[in-house]
């Protein structure tokens, strides 16, 4: 009946259906990146909104709806095609001179656009059962793309309902607690690593923090090399195979890494603690879903924004989607802000995921940013695809000598900001990945994506538990157990592999590491 209804309406939807299904589309594929629904949703709006109003002006120049619908519904399918079809092209050379691929897709595709233009306009055929056809095919298109997001939804609900409260190896605090913050540095390497690999010097930054009263944990390294595991194992205080069970190795479900970020165990403990929880949102983990205060990026777009700006033509046409000024600006502000948690009367947990010295390279060594690097398709990428190349070495270098000055600069003003001196973590959650390949141990230089920078700050100096080898699975049971009188026992520091195809599968590579 519905069907029916649909073939013999001359309404026009299909246009405005369509335009929706990518932004749904992206969602679904980044459902597990702590997307924030509102995101979605003020795309959507701006969608349908751009549409409805090129509705009007098409009809006011056409005088049919039916044919504008098509017309704009034919757009929308190149506008949205051109990245994905330039993304298996290279750049044109024609003598020497280089054409960009999006430049000249982007041609084509309009000579197209221009030809259906013309027969569409010229011909005297009504359109109708095409425009039926399209109503129903996008509105089934939009139905498959929002069974899906519900299924996850449903499975995401049932995962987090399976979670299991904490054990009662947690014991009554002993002491008045301190605030504590865990600053992760992604992908900053360890002393030795810049020295062997980026010919940094990294003495002055250690002897200063170690002027300051810090413990540099100088044989660090990372349980797992992807950024979300090694976090997951972290916050939870345990290795993945103990937190996720019977799991086969084949899985990729990310549901399962992200709800352990979502609902980790550091959280739980310290709320029980009478702890307010503070994130810093300079890259979207999941860990800030749960947090009394979630300090965002100042300005720009969401992250998901940027992601879907990216998958778009006109910022490629206009000479790429990435804008330093934003990343910079987003980084440069949790450093500024941080100190201010300590003006807080609770005792609280700060959260702060720094992405840098991670790529992108957007800052030079005195953090002046860089806007004519060229990057490539993604620019946050890592590993594989800059394997050996001497621009990432370059890059990398003068972004970790800045980023040190600003953690030098952080330490000072946590320190002097304090009513009373905190616990500090300075911790990587992997190392650099200059010669990281993602689909093989074999060829990756693990020392170096494993190798890790720690460093860690007690109010009484005390870091008789702490030891140079220590791994992040071990760093909250170190600090549970001296500030709140736990009992954890420290787990044998462990180093692993997997492929970002397969997450799950882990390759024990820890002799191999101590060995290279």
């Amino acid at each position: 009946m519905v069907i029916k209804i649909m073939f013999n309406s001359p309404i026009v939807i299909h246009s405005f259906l369509y335009s929706i299904f990518p932004i749904l589309s992206l969602y679904f594929k980044n459902i597990d990146e702590g997307v924030e629904i509102s995101s979605v949703i003020r795309l959507i709006l701006i969608s349908l909104i751009v549409v409805l109003l090129l509705m009007f002006i098409g009809e006011r120049i056409l005088k049919n709806w039916i044919k504008v619908g098509i017309l704009l519904t034919v757009f929308i399918f190149l506008f949205y095609l051109l990245i994905p079809l330039a993304n298996t092209l290279t750049n044109i050379t024609i003598f020497s001179l280089v054409i960009s691929k999006y430049k000249f897709l982007a041609l084509i595709e309009g000579s197209l656009f221009l030809t259906i233009t013309f027969y569409v306009v010229s011909t005297k055929r009504d359109f109708k059962l095409l425009n039926s056809f399209l109503n129903i095919f996008t509105l089934l298109l939009l139905f498959f793309i929002a069974s899906q997001i519900i299924s996850y939804k449903v499975k995401q609900d049932s995962y987090i309902m399976k979670e299991q409260s904490l054990s009662n190896i947690f014991s009554a605090q002993a002491m008045p607690i301190p605030d504590i913050y865990y600053i992760i540095l992604d992908g900053h390497a360890r002393s030795d690593i810049l020295k062997e690999i980026y010919d940094y010097d990294v003495n002055e930054l250690i002897k200063n923090l170690e002027n300051k009263g810090f413990y540099i944990a100088t044989k660090s390294t990372t349980n797992y090399i992807q950024t979300y595991l090694s976090l997951a194992s972290s916050l939870n205080f345990e290795y993945l195979d103990s937190l996720f069970g019977n799991l086969s190795e084949n899985s990729t479900d990310r549901i399962l890494v992200r709800n352990k970020l979502k609902n980790n165990k550091v959280y739980d403990f310290l709320k029980q603690r009478g702890y307010t929880f503070i994130t810093y949102n300079s890259n979207t983990t999941g860990v800030d879903s749960k947090a009394d205060i979630n300090i965002k990026n100042p300005g720009g777009f969401s992250e998901f924004e940027s992601v879907f700006l990216r998958q778009t033509p006109l910022l490629n046409i206009l000479g790429g989607g990435f804008t330093p000024e934003l990343y910079s600006n987003a980084i440069l502000s949790v450093f500024d802000n941080i100190p201010e948690t300590a003006k807080n009367d609770l005792p609280t947990f700060t959260y702060a995921h720094i992405m840098s010295p991670h790529p992108p390279f957007v800052f030079n060594q005195n953090g002046e940013i860089i806007k004519d690097r060229s990057f490539k398709n993604d620019p946050t990428g890592d590993g594989s695809s800059y394997i050996g190349s001497a621009d990432y070495i370059n890059a990398y270098r003068d972004q970790v000598i800045f980023i040190d000055k600003k953690i030098l600069e952080l330490v000072d003003n946590i320190l002097s900001s304090s009513i009373s001196p905190p616990i500090i973590i300075l911790q990587a959650d992997h190392g650099s990945g200059s010669r990281l390949n993602w689909e093989s141990w074999e060829t990756t230089y693990l020392k170096e994506r494993i190798g890790i920078f720690s460093a860690f700050y007690f109010p009484d100096q005390d870091y008789s538990k702490l030891y140079d080898s220590i791994t992040p699975v071990n760093t909250f049971r170190v600090i549970f157990n001296k500030y709140f009188n736990s009992n954890f026992e420290l787990l044998p520091d462990k180093n692993y592999f997997s492929t970002w195809s397969k997450p799950y599968k882990f390759i024990e590579v820890t002799e191999k590491v101590m060995t290279e």
